[in-house]
């Protein structure tokens, strides 16, 4: 009359979900940690990077560099490492030589420099070839960032002639950038944090109660049967 087979087949299915549950946590998790979810997009540096602006004329017989440069964090907040990167690719038919790329406007003195350098130099780069330079400093204070005084510039030249011919390009340089003070830094990255484990809980939570309802509801069941007998 009453039966127990039916429900050995609960057990699985609430492991199924559980599993599903955890798995769906560690990406939300990775995804907020990488990217920064919920934040004001004022304090939020998107790893897009910009391209300069160089004529885009016929690539025969010319060297053509583009660069590229991107921010490596999602906050930039006094005393905290802030990188940067720079990709340069040569697009042209020639090879590029005596390259140097720099931020000629980057205030120095507001950064403590932590590893690499914001100017970089290459004796060449090959048709095709792609080159990267990254540079790691600690603001040593909260200030504005402005864009003007981080576009990236590029020199170098190609040819033969004597001399050889001389190219400039600029990057756009990012958006306004605010360099949070220590407090408001460990404010946002904690909210992040807080929020991610009680979304966890709440998912492992959802799981494990059926689950104990289910054994609640089988021991019982044992027991009535029990005394019936």
């Amino acid at each position: 009359m009453f039966g127990v087979k039916p429900l050995k087949s609960i057990p699985v299915v609430l492991a199924t979900n559980l599993l599903i549950s955890i798995s769906i946590c560690n990406v939300i998790v990775l995804s907020s940690a990488a990217s920064g979810i919920d934040v004001d997009l004022s304090h939020e540096i998107k790893n897009t990077g910009s391209a300069s602006t160089l004529n885009l004329e016929s690539e025969t017989g010319r060297a053509h560099l583009l660069l590229r440069q991107q921010f490596l964090n999602d906050y930039v907040a006094e005393g905290q490492n802030m990188t940067i990167k720079y990709t340069a690719m040569n697009l042209g038919a020639l090879e590029a030589t005596d390259i140097k790329i720099s931020i000629p406007t980057w205030p120095n003195d507001l950064f403590e420099n932590v590893d690499g350098d914001v100017t970089t130099t290459r004796s060449r780069l090959l048709p095709g070839e792609i080159f990267s330079h990254t540079f790691t400093v600690k603001p040593k204070k909260p200030f504005n960032l402005l864009a003007v005084d981080s576009r990236a510039q590029i020199e170098y030249r190609y040819g033969n002639d004597d001399p050889p011919m001389e190219k400039v390009g600029k990057t756009s340089g990012f958006k306004n950038i605010e360099v949070l003070t220590l407090k408001k830094y460990r404010k946002l990255t904690v909210s992040q944090l807080d929020e991610s484990k009680y979304f966890i809980a709440g998912s492992i939570a959802m799981v494990l109660i059926p689950l104990l309802m289910y054994y609640y509801i089988r021991l019982s069941f044992h027991e009535l049967k029990s005394k019936i007998r």
